[in-house]
């Protein structure tokens, strides 16, 4: 039963109550976990998209300047592993990319806050640098 001001007053009804909210919270919190999937998903795709015409646009441009042999080498092993990411984000669901990434990191962790460490460092310069202007 209700008490004054709509306050439950009936631990039954209290659990009831409290049962419905938590309720419409797991509905909201997978809703939005759908959203977020679906829009990874359409990230994945663009990304596919995109590196597939800047590996193409990048062959051309090495071919159409005076690059050399060494520059237009380099411009299709660039290419090359572009259109490889391109392909794995392909064939891979946001659920395996994931999954693949939280192996790599638990295999070279080591590496990896080495890596961000030294990306840390470098954007500290940068901001240090920029700061003097």
């Amino acid at each position: 039963m209700a008490g004054q001001n709509g306050i439950p007053t009936d631990v039954s009804e209290l659990k009831t109550d409290l049962k419905d909210v938590v309720d419409q919270a797991a509905a909201e919190a997978s809703e939005l976990a759908r959203e977020l999937h679906h829009k990874a998903d359409d990230v994945r795709k663009g990304m596919v998209k995109s590196l597939n015409e800047s590996a193409l646009k990048l062959r051309e441009q090495s071919r159409q300047g005076d690059a050399g042999a060494d520059a237009q080498k380099t411009a299709d092993e660039v290419a090359k592993q572009m259109e490889r990411a391109a392909s794995y984000l392909s064939t891979h669901s946001v659920e395996d990319i994931r999954k693949d990434a939280e192996q790599t990191v638990r295999k070279n962790s080591t590496l990896i806050l080495a890596i961000v460490l030294i990306v840390g460092v470098v954007i500290g310069l940068i901001l240090r640098g920029s700061d003097r202007d």
